[in-house]
């Protein structure tokens, strides 16, 4: 019964190291952007970090060129409703950290992803389960 418990807390607890990286021919900066790093929980979803990212990464897009924040991993734009951990299951090699995810706010794939509106969206009781994370 130990192990079980060993077991659950690894997979509620775990975490996936992932580098964002804003894609190169947004940038209209003189430089180009460092990388963002975070730990992203397995059973978080990407907006809960998304804010983050817009809020670094924006200063190096020209304003008027913004339009909705995606993100994309190896050319495959990732559903942002599927939680994080098993995006990266289904796309990243497990022996290749961190996850290296281009940022991207042109250009947004309207035939492969849903529009995210607000955090609203998650629902209330996941947000508030989750927003610590």
């Amino acid at each position: 019964m130990a192990h079980d418990r060993e077991i659950l807390h690894e997979v509620w607890n775990g975490k996936i190291p992932v580098c964002f990286t804003l894609a190169s021919e947004e940038v209209e900066s003189l430089e180009q952007p460092e990388s963002v790093f975070l730990m992203v929980p397995r059973l978080s979803y990407f907006p809960l970090v998304t804010d983050r990212l817009q809020r670094y990464f924006t200063k190096y897009v020209g304003q008027d060129r913004i339009e909705e924040l995606w993100l994309e991993f190896d050319g495959q734009p990732l559903k942002w409703h599927y939680p994080v951990g098993v995006l990266y299951d289904l796309y990243a090699n497990s022996d290749l950290l961190p996850w290296n995810i281009t940022v991207h706010f042109l250009g947004f794939p309207e035939e492969e992803l849903l529009h995210y509106n607000s955090k609203d969206t998650l629902g209330v009781p996941f947000y508030v389960c989750c927003q610590g994370s």
